[in-house]
C-alpha cells in the first residue's frame, strides 16, 4: 500500500514544513510535538529551525504512537 503509521522529523526550517502539512493533513494526518500537543506553523515564521521532535501520525493514533514511544525510550 506504500503506507506509514507515523514519522518522526526534527531540525526543519518552517518552508521545508509547509508543504509537509499541507499533505499531511490532506491525508488525514497531523503534525504534534512529543509533548502531544498539536504542533502549530505560526509559531516559527520567525525564520529559526524547529529542533523540537515532531510527530507526523494520523490525528486518531497521536496518543497510542506517542505512548509506544514514551515506553521504549
Amino acid at each position: 500500500m506504500g503506507r506509514a503509521e507515523a514519522a518522526i522529523i526534527t531540525h526543519e526550517s518552517y518552508q521545508d514544513l509547509a508543504a509537509a502539512q499541507v499533505i499531511a493533513e490532506a491525508a488525514g494526518a497531523k503534525i504534534f510535538k512529543m509533548d502531544e500537543s498539536e504542533f502549530s506553523l505560526g509559531d516559527y515564521l520567525d525564520g529559526n529551525r524547529i529542533d523540537d521532535h515532531l510527530l507526523i501520525v494520523g490525528a486518531d493514533m497521536h496518543v497510542q504512537i506517542l505512548s509506544y514511544l514514551q515506553e521504549i525510550a
